[in-house]
């Protein structure tokens, strides 16, 4: 399994399927797609095409964890939930992120135009 710091930066899919699994609950695939797609307004798509094996590849780097199969209509659907690494991996990312925010917001108040003269 790869250090945490080798995880990160995370991109916004990875991320938007971590977080869609932070209440605890497995899901398979295809509700991860469908909950990643709501929580983000529609802005995250992930395509069957790249969803399945974006969430092998976070099998295989620890980020998430298989919780068995599901018979869903007659197809075995393999249920995912997050990890323990992959907590830890999201909670660097938003702090990573909220530097970043605090940084801009700094040189904003620093070269922010002034008001207007008179």
């Amino acid at each position: 399994m790869p250090d945490l710091d080798d995880l990160l930066p995370l991109n916004e899919s990875v991320a938007y399927v971590l977080i869609a699994l932070m209440d605890g609950r497995p899901r398979h695939g295809a509700a991860i797609g469908k909950r990643v797609a709501k929580m983000s307004e529609r802005q995250v798509r992930i395509a069957p095409g790249n969803l399945y094996p974006m969430l092998k590849r976070m099998v295989d780097n620890g980020l998430l964890e298989l919780d068995g199969e599901i018979d869903d209509e007659g197809a075995l659907r393999k249920l995912y939930r997050i990890s323990v690494v992959g907590e830890k991996v999201l909670a660097a990312d938003q702090q990573r992120l909220q530097q970043r925010q605090r940084a801009a917001a700094s040189v904003r108040r620093v070269y922010a135009p002034a008001g207007p003269t008179q």
